[in-house]
């Protein structure tokens, strides 16, 4: 099914096709589009504070209103509340692994010489889901995902009104950006993950086919089949 909010994903998600209340794929889609709804409802009451049909010399921006803040903050948050995923199998240095400690859905969990690989870092990011309701719900087990592109945090700063507080974590910041974006290559290969890029299925041998800082995102004022990866909607 097509996602009513997030209308623009078209790639795999984490899933676990063992974890009977998610085995519908509407269930999962549901479960996915209602965390981008309930989150996109806080900021809109956030937004309705802002003067957006004000004469142009009272707005906050010449250049940028408060449409187009909506559609960059919506386009953010889809990639950042649905991580793309990947089989963990996936060698692609642009990959960031998720929940690496956790069992895969049949018991089985990563070796120790997978493990051995993260023995010396201490981003939590790598032990679990962006989003924990993803963890504690789904229980994918280890992942890995194609992280959102830096250039959509950048764009929500650019577009909205700086009383709403945003601010994106740079490259080089190892507890900030690390684990949170990556950035776009030169050559057009994929390496982050966007809206509307379209889905390439990797080679999955076990795959049966968030508001806080957790998301890559600073806020100061806005409150706001086995393990793996599975396309629910299409």
């Amino acid at each position: 099914m097509d996602l009513e909010f997030c209308d623009q994903v078209a790639y795999s998600a984490p899933s676990n096709s063992k974890n009977e209340k998610f085995r519908n794929s509407t269930d999962l889609a549901r479960f996915y589009d209602g965390i981008a709804k309930t989150a996109y409802s806080f900021f809109e009451k956030a937004l309705q504070q802002v003067p957006c049909e004000a004469p142009l010399t009272q707005r906050y921006s010449l250049v940028s209103d408060c449409s187009n803040c909506s559609e960059a903050y919506k386009e953010w948050l889809c990639s950042v509340t649905i991580p793309r995923c990947e089989d963990f199998s996936n060698t692609a240095k642009y990959l960031h692994p998720r929940g690496i400690y956790q069992p895969f859905p049949d018991g089985s969990r990563l070796s120790p010489e997978v493990l051995a690989e993260f023995k010396n870092t201490s981003l939590s990011s790598f032990t679990s889901s962006r989003n924990p309701r993803i963890d504690e719900e789904i229980k994918p087990g280890p992942y890995k995902e194609l992280l959102p592109c830096d250039d959509l945090c950048y764009k929500l700063v650019q577009t909205c009104p700086s009383s709403m507080g945003f601010s994106c974590p740079l490259p080089g910041d190892k507890y900030g950006f690390e684990g949170s974006y990556h950035t776009r290559a030169k050559n057009g290969e994929l390496t982050c993950n966007f809206q509307g890029s379209m889905h390439v299925k990797s080679g999955t041998r076990r795959s049966a086919m968030v508001t806080s800082s957790s998301w890559g995102l600073l806020l100061s004022s806005l409150a706001v089949s086995m393990a793996g990866c599975w396309i629910p909607w299409s």
